[in-house]
């Protein structure tokens, strides 16, 4: 018995008041409740990236990623993006148990992705084979970031010897909740997105770089991340965009400089 709890929804404290007994509680954390945590002791942790965001909280670059990390002091598994610069070469010192992840072909004691499909070589009795997880056209939607998230969540249920086959039956039937690529509607041929849980750079610009050719809708707050490495990323694949809120300035800049015919 499993509660998905945290910034999902239900809290954590709903979930341990509530009269079912859970074998296993699931928690989403934010920056902000990592920076104040200090006593809890978890199985396994997934860092997903480490990338600009609430520097205006944190106060640095350097501070946001030391309150993420400080989730690993309380883990016994760390399940670690290897396709991130930032993590693999901040976690490099940390002694506990590390599975990294990625959409490379995994080495042994890692997870990854060989050919069509999702393999893992971290949770099997022989880290010299390969177990299948599931295939790529079977996590919706089929984007690499998806798939990224699909191979974090698979190595967190395994740690606590969820079998391949009932994550796989998960995966099969798993759709993002709202907000995330959500698509909206199809007319005339353009598909109408809405990724609003995209608040930060590296968000927006995976969600961006699942398609081919997009008007961007974007804006709000920068709270603190760099707009110029984000617009250098994405402007290949935009046709417009359409800015609103009160740092869509900072967006307009980076853009023109390294897109100046782009319609803003």
């Amino acid at each position: 018995k499993v509660q998905a709890c945290g910034n999902v929804g239900t809290t954590v404290v709903e979930s341990v008041m509530s009269p079912e007994k859970f074998d296993y509680l699931v928690l989403e954390l934010s920056s902000f409740q990592l920076h104040w945590l200090r006593d809890a002791q978890f199985i396994s942790s997934a860092i997903l990236n480490i990338a600009d965001d609430h520097i205006d909280w944190h106060g640095s670059f350097d501070n946001y990623a030391n309150d993420k990390l400080s989730l690993l002091e309380k883990s016994t598994t760390g399940i670690l993006n290897g396709d991130d610069g930032e993590v693999v070469g901040r976690t490099s010192h940390w002694l506990g148990r590390k599975v990294f992840y990625s959409l490379d072909t995994p080495a042994p004691g890692e997870v990854g992705v060989v050919e069509e499909l999702l393999v893992d070589r971290a949770f099997v009795a022989d880290p010299q084979e390969a177990a299948v997880i599931a295939e790529l056209t079977e996590i919706t939607p089929t984007v690499p970031h998806q798939v990224s998230n699909a191979l974090a969540a698979a190595s967190l249920a395994a740690t606590v010897g969820v079998s391949h086959e009932v994550i796989r039956e998960a995966l099969k039937t798993f759709t993002p909740g709202k907000h995330r690529i959500e698509l909206v509607d199809e007319i005339g041929g353009v598909k109408w997105i809405d990724d609003s849980k995209a608040t930060n750079p590296h968000a927006a610009a995976a969600s961006i770089l699942a398609n081919f050719s997009v008007i961007w809708i974007a804006g709000g707050l920068a709270k603190g991340a760099a707009m110029p490495p984000l617009a250098e990323r994405v402007w290949g694949r935009l046709k417009a965009a359409i800015l609103i809120g009160e740092d869509r300035d900072l967006i307009a800049s980076a853009l023109r400089e390294v897109a100046p015919n782009l319609p803003i």
